[in-house]
């Protein structure tokens, strides 16, 4: 079985397995985990190679993968993995990953999230949330050299059951929202979102920095 990135980022589904799936159906139709680790409260996570399978109370929650440095076939051969453009995911900056989804077609909306309060000139992390699907990527200032949001570099992958629905207040070219992340306690975030996806990739990188340099 080969499971493709590429398709995995344009739909969220990871082969033959999506989010919101019970348990028994992954069971049924996708091949055994390298390894699974109890979560507790009625959580764990199947693990192939670099992915993850979360489930919550018998259902699939969370596709995710953070170590893509290790984005690998898994380790029992259960499928080959298809990296598309990915084998040098450290390289992988917002801007290039942009100017791949613009030549795959596939629309997207890029967030900036500020985990604090305080106002800041860089957003924490970089979202691209794909448009019509539950996938998304995230990006940081890994090596805390960049100079606008568009340089920060890949650190995850993810599809998520259903992406938060929250009150979206404009603000020029560009919407700021509050949103409660609870994967690890309540973490009060702050985010910029694009209301333009367009738009937004049009802009120089100058003007990019400038308008969340306002914020």
């Amino acid at each position: 079985m080969e499971i493709s990135l590429l398709d995995f980022i344009r739909t969220g589904a990871f082969g033959s397995v999506r989010t919101g799936q019970s348990e028994e159906y992954v069971t049924a139709n996708f091949p055994p985990p390298d390894d699974v680790w109890d979560a507790g409260h009625g959580a764990f996570i199947r693990t192939y190679g670099g992915f993850e399978f979360h489930f919550r109370d018998g259902v699939l929650t969370l596709l995710w993968c953070d170590l893509l440095s290790y984005l690998t076939n898994p380790d029992k051969g259960q499928y080959k993995l298809d990296k598309w453009l990915l084998d040098d995911p450290d390289r992988m900056t917002v801007f290039r990953f942009c100017s791949l989804l613009d030549m795959e077609n596939i629309a997207y909306t890029p967030k900036g999230t500020f985990f604090s309060s305080v106002d800041q000139g860089l957003p924490d992390n970089v979202i691209l949330s794909i448009d019509n699907a539950d996938t998304e990527i995230y990006f940081e200032d890994t090596e805390e050299d960049a100079e606008t949001p568009w340089d920060y570099r890949l650190t995850a992958i993810g599809a998520t059951q259903s992406k938060a629905k929250i009150n979206v207040f404009p603000i020029g070219d560009i919407s700021v929202r509050g949103i409660s992340h609870s994967t690890a306690g309540e973490v009060a975030c702050r985010t910029i979102h694009f209301r333009n996806a367009s738009a937004c990739r049009d802009l120089s990188r100058k003007a990019s920095a400038a308008i969340i340099s306002r914020l």
